[in-house]
């Protein structure tokens, strides 16, 4: 979400100054990876996964919302039921083990779009007149129809959306596992919930052990209504941290704690301490002789553009080559991280999607219509192949579409790793296409 125009602004006029920088040793650009993934010979001088080194682990992290900060009930959010049904259908192609989503269209912001286009918004929003044809727009028949993440992830996933509780808005962050790779561990009882549950407000009522988003001594903010500022002792009511255990398959005994994180984009000290809280729930699990831990998200910080100090110091004091977390960052043939978003006067000027862990091995690869220098290879952007001409109605649909598709399509790139995990407790699975 295009939630930081100023800091943003700020990111393009740094980036025009590195962008002279000529290409560098690929080997340099391995200098955040642990010696022993090159040394053991897991993967080669560029970064790619090594000759008879499979991939047996897929993470994605994807932020689904828009830039497109506008009166009405769609705003910041996949509007077009013919969108949403085309990134579904490519989430579900690629089939993660783990997968986070970010600012989702949660099942309350829909049940107020029901009335569209009576909304007291609409025609400002939509600019369609009596032309508005809702049986277009993804929170059409909310009540009847499961959650938009259950539409975008399908049935073979357990889902948990962050649950925030009074003053916050529920279910814009989730974290999805595939049912074939394992099963939640439910904080309740310690027991493993039936694949393909979904929990739409976890840790909504163990408030900071499970989710956590409003620190002590600050207030909520709605972005939306323009009420969130950096500086100040605020949160933004949707963004949050939620935690969880996955017991992988097939027999379950081992535990990984999966960190999703969406922190404040505005708010600096909110952040920084939803930062902390999310590195203190990875590391509350570390006393455990087989504790693995991931933490993916879209960060709303890149660590080496435009960084606060005391985010850079909490980041690399736990991620690092020489630290317990290890990232997996794509690089670029600068040896600058990958940028991610968000989308702005036709660029992402920042790196700020990512995934860490300190058990897996390789680099994640950005859907961003550019070819690999680490890789070799090309992924166009996530919702590749999708236009206004290609979805049904669209004329009838201005408010989805105001102009050029970028200006309601995810203004983030999406990333996909496929890692080496050396003691996975499963055989080799045969990866789809990304």
């Amino acid at each position: 979400m295009l939630r930081a125009i100023a800091r943003t602004l700020a990111l393009l006029i740094l980036g025009s100054h590195s962008s002279a920088c000529g290409p560098n040793d690929p080997a340099s650009c391995l200098e955040q990876a642990p010696a022993s993934w090159r040394d053991d010979g897991y993967i080669t001088s560029t970064g790619a996964l090594a000759e008879g080194v499979v991939a047996n682990l897929r993470v994605l992290t994807i932020n689904v919302g828009n830039g497109v900060l506008e009166a009405g009930p769609y705003s910041l959010r996949l509007a077009h039921q013919g969108y949403e049904d085309h990134i579904a259908a490519k989430l579900q192609a690629v089939a993660p083990d783990i997968v986070g989503v970010q600012e989702v269209a949660p099942r309350e912001q829909c049940e107020t779009a029901a009335a569209c286009p009576v909304h007291p918004d609409a025609d400002a929003f939509c600019q369609a007149g009596a032309g508005y044809v809702c049986e277009q727009l993804s929170c059409t028949d909310a009540e009847q129809r499961p959650d938009q993440i259950q539409r975008l992830l399908g049935p073979d996933y357990t889902i948990l959306c962050a649950g925030l509780g009074e003053g916050g808005i529920d279910s814009v962050d989730c974290l999805g596992v595939r049912t074939s790779f394992g099963r939640v561990v439910d904080y309740h009882d310690g027991q493993l919930l039936p694949p393909g549950s979904y929990r739409p407000k976890w840790g909504e009522d163990a408030p900071g052990e499970w989710s956590f988003w409003l620190p002590e001594g600050f207030e909520p903010c709605d972005y939306t209504a323009k009420e969130c500022s950096f500086k100040g002792n605020e949160c933004d009511a949707e963004a949050a941290i939620m935690w969880a255990d996955v017991a992988v398959a097939p027999d379950y005994e081992q535990i990984i704690r999966v960190v999703h994180l969406h922190p404040s984009a505005l708010g600096d000290r909110c952040r920084e301490q939803q930062l902390a809280k999310a590195f203190e729930a990875a590391a509350a699990y570390w006393d455990q002789p087989s504790a693995r831990t991931l933490m993916l998200g879209d960060w709303n910080f890149d660590p080496e553009r435009l960084v606060l100090p005391v985010e850079e110091a909490l980041y690399y004091a736990y991620v690092g080559p020489d630290r317990r977390l290890h990232e997996h960052d794509e690089r670029d043939e600068h040896c600058a991280r990958v940028k991610t978003g968000p989308h702005l006067f036709g660029q992402r000027p920042a790196a700020i999607d990512r995934v860490v862990s300190d058990f897996a091995i390789g680099f994640c690869q950005v859907y961003d219509d550019r070819e690999s220098s680490m890789h070799g290879t090309t992924l166009p952007r996530f919702d590749g192949g999708l236009s206004p001409e290609s979805l049904p109605d669209t004329q009838a649909c201005d408010c989805c579409f105001a102009g050029d598709i970028d200006d309601t399509a995810m203004d983030h790139a999406a990333v996909i790793c496929d890692l080496r995990w050396p003691d996975a407790p499963y055989p080799d699975p045969a990866l789809p296409p990304k």
